[in-house]
């Protein structure tokens, strides 16, 4: 029984959408792949689109969210009722894990609704809820009580910059080409 953040975030080109969709496809887990763009940036727009990829492995999950619940207002408390919605409904109707793949998450930062909504999932723990975030900048989420609670893991650019070594490795082996000293 899963439940966790897993946080993945470098600048272009470091292979974070790669790493994600290579775990995703070479096991049997339940995704939900969420590549995020600019035109997102509202809550109803994001929710729709969240619910429409849970229901594809869940089809009775928020079955109440329709076009009426677009009557609330979208201020701190609109915002926390639309979250606890969604929590509740996970919890009910979700009995094993179930990765949502949020990519390209800094195109969505500006969206305080979005935030405030998401950083309500973040600090509840919802068993078999496993977010993967990808970003190519910080997070404009507090992730202080998921780090004290040990419940977040974080691949930097760091992580997955390449080694000399991987990389002789790669030219030797992949594109038969070998590199001397100067060239690494």
């Amino acid at each position: 029984q899963g439940g966790g953040v897993t946080l993945v975030s470098a600048p272009p080109g470091f292979g974070k959408t790669t790493l994600a969709a290579q775990i995703c496809l070479n096991s049997e887990l339940k995704t939900v792949w969420y590549r995020l763009d600019p035109l997102d940036n509202n809550l109803w727009d994001y929710l729709d689109y969240l619910i429409l990829g849970i229901r594809r492995h869940f089809p009775e999950f928020w079955c109440t969210f329709t076009n009426k619940n677009r009557t609330v207002k979208l201020n701190a408390k609109g915002v926390a009722k639309m979250a606890s919605e969604f929590l509740i409904c996970f919890e009910k109707k979700i009995n094993q894990d179930l990765y949502i793949i949020l990519d390209d998450y800094h195109l969505i930062s500006d969206s305080r609704e979005i935030q405030e909504f998401n950083q309500i999932i973040l600090d509840r723990y919802v068993p078999f809820l496993n977010l993967i975030i990808i970003s190519r900048t910080q997070l404009p989420l507090k992730l202080s009580k998921l780090l004290a609670d040990r419940n977040i893991n974080r691949i930097s650019e760091h992580d997955l910059a390449f080694s000399r070594d991987e990389v002789r490795q790669f030219f030797d082996n992949i594109v038969s080409h070998s590199l001397n000293e100067n060239d690494l």
